[in-house]
């Protein structure tokens, strides 16, 4: 076998090849990254909250499914409703608690306490407390807030519409975070 190389030079290694693909599978990537809008803050910081996600979805389904499958009142869309899915928080005072909840308010030609008897049967597998006052009944834990609440003058709030066909306004709503909601309330 014959060696080409010059007495004294060391032989230099074929690196070059290794080096740009190297480089070439870095660039793909992040196009990759930037293409699928990949989380990499979340997965980066958070890992151990997002890997917790698929329970806590689970826990939050099982309140809002319960909630919305009892309501069989009158929604009334109003612009002051919300429904926010569940989100990852990144804030300063509560960076790693995931939040959602919604907010709905209802009409419905019952009285209140036939409305908050309704929830309290229908709910009580889930902890569903009635207060005894006119005002609130609901479940609060750690985890969850979810309460009906009546509204005593259906005038405010954009609720004219339709007013002398119902008995009892009503809000229906619902406060979830984990791992706790005044830890990720802001």
């Amino acid at each position: 076998m014959i060696n080409h190389d010059e007495p004294g030079k060391p032989k230099k290694p074929p690196t070059d090849a290794w080096f740009w693909s190297a480089v070439g599978v870095f660039i793909c990537v992040i196009i990759a990254l930037l293409i699928f809008r990949v989380d990499v803050e979340g997965i980066l910081l958070y890992s151990n909250r997002l890997a917790a996600f698929p329970t806590v979805e689970a826990d939050y389904r099982r309140y809002y499914d319960a909630a919305l499958g009892a309501s069989q009142q009158v929604w009334l869309n109003p612009s002051q409703d919300y429904d926010r899915p569940l989100e990852l928080l990144r804030g300063r005072f509560y960076r790693g608690c995931i939040r959602a909840g919604f907010s709905y308010t209802y009409r419905t030609d019952k009285p209140y306490a036939e409305i908050r008897e309704y929830y309290r049967s229908q709910l009580s597998y889930l902890g569903w407390q009635d207060r005894g006052n006119d005002y609130w009944s609901g479940i609060s834990n750690v985890r969850a807030h979810l309460s009906i609440e009546r509204i005593d003058d259906p005038r405010s709030g954009n609720f004219e519409i339709g007013r002398s066909k119902y008995r009892t306004t009503f809000r229906l709503s619902l406060a979830y975070a984990d791992p706790a909601r005044n830890r990720c309330q802001g």
